[in-house]
C-alpha cells in the first residue's frame, strides 16, 4: 500500500501534503504518519531513497548501454547518469517515505504483539 501512497493502517489515500511532506496524521484512522520517538526518525527513509533511485539509475544506463550497442555514444550515457542521478531522488522522494512509514508502522505492530503475548 506504501507505494501506491495510502496509510498502511487503514489503506486510505491522500497521505501526501504536497509531494515533499507526509500529513500529520490518516484522515481516516488518525495514524500518525510524520511522529517518530528519535530525532534521526526519516534516516531509513532517506536511505531507501538513495538505494531506489540510484539503482534504477543504474538500470536505465547500462539498459541504454545494451540497447545502443556497438555504437554507444559515451557523452548521451554521462549525460544520462548525471540527469538521472539528480532526477530520480526527487521522483521517488515520496514513495520512499510513504513506504518508510509503512516499515516502521509494522514494526511498531509486531512489538506490540509480541509485548502483548509476554505479559
Amino acid at each position: 500500500m506504501a507505494l501506491r501512497l495510502r496509510c498502511p493502517r487503514c489503506g486510505t489515500g491522500g497521505i501526501l501534503d504536497g509531494w515533499f511532506e507526509l500529513k500529520k496524521s490518516c484522515g481516516r484512522c488518525s495514524l500518525s504518519l510524520r511522529d517518530a520517538p528519535e530525532d534521526d526518525e526519516w534516516f531509513g527513509g532517506y536511505f531507501m531513497n538513495l538505494i531506489a533511485s540510484e539503482s534504477l539509475m543504474i538500470v536505465v544506463v547500462l539498459a541504454y548501454v545494451w540497447w545502443t550497442w556497438p555504437t554507444v555514444q559515451w557523452t548521451r550515457v554521462e549525460v544520462l547518469g548525471i540527469v538521472l542521478t539528480i532526477v530520480l531522488p526527487v521522483v521517488t522522494y515520496p514513495y520512499a517515505k510513504a513506504l518508510w512509514v509503512a516499515v516502521e508502522f509494522v514494526f511498531a505492530e509486531r512489538a506490540l504483539t509480541q509485548s502483548g503475548r509476554r505479559s
